[in-house]
């Protein structure tokens, strides 16, 4: 949470120079979540950034990829963590 704002001015800016980026950016806030090890939340309050890209059915659209690499690169960057049923590298 608190590095939210840092983390959403570097997103604009990379897409900003990316021009594939045509899908919606989600923002959620949580509380702190102290159950489950796994939860991104655990243990700090968190800002949930995600996004979608629209891939229509039976065709490969991979410029979207860059922008997701990007994505991934500056959230972690800010202390991002991954949630375990989006898709990510991990």
């Amino acid at each position: 949470l608190d590095e939210a704002v840092a983390c959403l001015v570097d997103l604009e800016a990379a897409m900003e120079t990316n021009h594939h980026v045509h899908f919606p950016i989600e923002i959620r806030f949580g509380r702190a979540e102290w159950t489950s090890f796994l939860s991104p939340s655990f243990g700090r309050s968190t800002c949930w950034i995600n996004t979608v890209a629209y891939r229509p059915f039976g065709r490969e659209h991979s410029e979207h990829r860059a922008f997701f690499r990007e994505f991934e690169r500056i959230c972690l960057s800010h202390g991002g963590r991954p949630h375990w049923a989006k898709e990510h590298p991990l």
